[in-house]
């Protein structure tokens, strides 16, 4: 996996430059998005695990200091495709209409101060 110095943005497949802004991809040592924080809200602490679609981190908001959250980001072989901010934000919306006990509610969404694809959940 490589990574974009500039936005963070993580990236699993053949990209040699990240698409958001043109800076070269390199190895990363450690996580390049923890120890951020997220539009003056959440600092990400560490990250839980990867999947198919992003990485899962787990932070607090920075005003309810008690308050923490999962931060799903999308990785940036995703978010380079056009109809992916269109997708997640369907996600989001369709997960906020849903209350159930077995459903992890959405607390917010959107693009990060680097252009990251995120939804911030309980």
């Amino acid at each position: 996996m490589r990574c974009c110095r500039t936005c963070r943005a993580v990236y699993r497949s053949g990209f040699h430059r990240c698409p958001s802004d043109g800076t070269e991809l390199s190895p990363f040592e450690g996580d390049p998005v923890v120890g951020t924080t997220v539009n003056d809200l959440y600092e990400v602490e560490e990250c839980g695990g990867a999947g198919a679609m992003g990485r899962v981190y787990r932070a607090h908001h920075l005003r309810l200091p008690q308050r923490q959250v999962a931060r799903k980001i999308l990785l940036g072989d995703l978010a380079a495709n056009v109809a992916m901010p269109m997708r997640i934000t369907q996600e989001a919306q369709a997960a906020s209409l849903l209350s159930h006990p077995t459903v992890v509610p959405v607390l917010d969404f959107g693009k990060d101060g680097q252009g990251l694809l995120y939804m911030a959940m309980e």
